[in-house]
Formats: structure tokens, C-alpha cells, sequence
């Protein structure tokens, strides 16, 4: 189907940057902008009827693509020449970000990704099958979650990026005090709780784990617009920016535990002890897990969290770690 050329959205993700003059006398002339603008047109107008006579769509979009880029590079190459000999002050734009690219008339419209860090903690627990949650072996605040990543969010929609994509990578390191002088044990391929035989100071199992987490996150958001004139060619790009309202997500994670350290202090005639065991038990390596977040305003959220996969392998009494916190977006 022709694409007209009045409106062609072209997703994209460069990894140059725009340049835009500020002083005057580096400024595009109207007839290179012009020239620039006329033959990307063509360009796509000479695509346009190729599809029209059996070029695969898929293949011309490809093809539109890299012209667009072509064309993009061309403005910024010539922006840099100007700069140069004028010897003016420039403003660097980022487009390591770009979303999509809108043709609309002489106009060029940027519509940029959002990305920051995030960070989570909060007091970690399990859901043991067969026990009730007041009886778990594991420390109510003793026991924490700390979260470290880095996430991207996207718009499902340009007409309306409220409802958005975020996605990203985290570390996760969850630790759990255990209660009443136990230890961890591995026997016939179980896992359970042993009484020890000295008085212990601390008893600690310390899963760290890499996941990549994915939510549906809804948030009211403010368009930032920027232009440059370049003769007959407007550029445009929107930032997004957060309003102070209502902001969830709910979602979820999958990844790998990648160490599980068993650590325990304790004392013998007076002498402190230290032990150490790393991933000596049955730990499942896959995470599968359902998480969510809610926000009145802020960049702090309230933050829970559950895993689907049970922390022990092939364990008869499933244990299903659960968290719930604080997470702070900086995005």
C-alpha cells in the first residue's frame, strides 16, 4: 500500500547527533535545505511506485529507512560544515534516543525515549507451601532486597504516551536471615532447615541474581517541544516529561540466579568463626517472577514483588521469595 508521503512515520534509532546553529550566519541556506528535502520526497516517491508494481512492503519500508537516515546524516554533516566556518556556538542534540522520525509537510519531527536509573530495596519474605507466612523460617526485616538496573520506556502510542512500555535490565541481591540457630542443608537432593550445633550470630543465604524486567506503566506525561529553522524546514523533537500524578506498572521479570552464598558467624570457646558456602544448594537457576509499582506523585513507589519459580529445585515444600518496598525511578 502507498505510504503518503504528507505523513510517513520511519522507526529508528541513531547513533549520531543533530546539531543545531544558534548563531545566524551558520545557518542552512533555503535552497541546500531545500535540496535536501525535495530529493528524500523523490526518493520515497520513486520507492512508493516500486511497491505499487510489486515490491514487497516490508522491503520498500526497509528501503525508506535508509534513505531517511541518508538524508538525516546529510543535515547534520552540513550543519557541521556550517558551524565550522562561522565559527558560531552549537547546541548538541542526542539522538541516541530517537523514536521516530515524521515526515509532515517541510517539517522533521524527533519524538525521543525516555531512560534513567532504578533503584528498589525493601524486606524480602517466603511463601513456603504447607506454612503460614507468621511461622516463615526467614527474618521479617531482617531478611531485604536490594535492586540496581537501568530501565528504557517507550510509548505505545505518539497520540497518546500515557500508556507506555518500560523495559530494562537489574541486578537483584536478596538475602535471607534465617531463624532459631538453623543452616540451609542439602540431603537426597532437599533443602531444609538443621538446627547448629553452636550458637550462631548469623545465618544468611544471599541469592544475586540477573533479570530483565518488563512493565505496562501508565503515567500522564508533558511534551517538551524544541525547533530549529532551517530555511523552508522546521526540525522538531519532543522530550517526555513526568507530571506529579498517578503513575503505576505491573508486570514482571525473568533471568538467571547467578551466585547463591550461604554465609554463617558463630563463636567456639569464645573464638569467632566465619563460614562461607557458595552455591551449594539446590538453587533454580531460571527466575520467573510478577512484580508491580504505584506512585501518588513522586519518583518513590511503593514496590512488591513475587516469584513464580520456587527458590529450591525439586524441593517438596516450594518456597516462593516475595518483597515489597520502595523503588525510585530516575527516568
Amino acid at each position: 500500500m502507498k505510504l503518503k508521503l504528507r505523513k510517513l512515520i520511519i522507526l529508528l534509532s541513531l547513533s549520531t547527533s543533530v546539531l543545531f546553529a544558534q548563531n545566524q550566519s551558520a545557518e542552512i541556506s533555503k535552497q541546500e535545505a531545500q535540496k535536501l528535502q525535495q530529493e528524500l520526497k523523490r526518493e520515497i516517491q520513486e520507492i512508493n511506485d516500486q511497491i505499487a508494481q510489486g515490491l514487497d512492503p516490508k522491503v520498500g519500508d526497509s528501503l525508506k529507512l535508509a534513505k531517511t537516515k541518508a538524508r538525516l546524516r546529510a543535515f547534520e554533516s552540513r550543519i557541521r560544515e556550517e558551524q565550522k566556518q562561522a565559527g558560531g556556538t552549537q547546541e548538541i542534540l542526542d539522538t541516541d534516543k530517537v523514536l521516530a522520525v515524521e515526515l509532515l509537510n517541510d517539517d522533521v519531527e524527533y519524538t525521543f525515549l525516555s531512560d534513567g536509573l532504578v533503584l528498589a530495596f525493601g524486606f524480602n519474605n517466603a511463601i513456603i507451601e504447607g506454612e503460614r507466612l507468621q511461622d516463615s523460617p526467614y527474618k521479617y526485616f531482617g531478611s531485604r532486597f536490594f535492586e540496581i538496573g537501568w530501565s528504557w520506556k517507550r510509548p505505545l502510542s505518539l497520540k497518546d504516551p500515557r500508556w507506555q512500555i518500560k523495559y530494562g535490565t537489574s541486578f537483584m541481591i536478596n538475602g535471607f536471615k534465617i531463624t532459631d540457630n538453623r543452616i540451609l542443608v542439602k540431603e537426597n537432593n532437599q533443602v531444609f532447615f538443621e538446627p547448629f550445633q553452636y550458637p550462631l550470630t548469623k545465618s544468611k543465604l544471599t541469592i544475586t541474581q540477573l533479570v530483565f524486567p518488563l512493565h505496562l506503566h501508565f503515567g500522564p506525561t508533558q511534551k517538551v517541544l524544541n525547533k530549529a529553522d532551517l530555511g523552508p524546514v522546521t526540525l522538531k523533537h519532543y522530550g517526555m516529561k513526568n507530571n506529579s500524578a498517578l503513575r503505576f506498572g505491573i508486570g514482571g521479570y525473568v533471568g538467571f540466579n547467578i551466585r547463591n552464598v550461604h554465609k554463617l558467624k558463630y563463636r567456639i570457646d569464645g573464638k569467632r568463626k566465619k563460614d562461607k558456602y557458595k552455591d551449594h544448594l539446590n538453587v533454580n537457576d531460571l527466575v520467573v517472577g510478577i512484580s508491580g509499582y504505584i506512585s501518588l506523585g513522586n519518583d518513590t513507589m511503593l514496590y512488591a514483588k513475587y516469584e513464580l519459580t520456587p527458590l529450591f529445585e525439586a524441593d517438596k515444600r516450594a518456597q516462593h521469595p516475595i518483597g515489597i518496598g520502595w523503588r525510585l525511578n530516575l527516568d
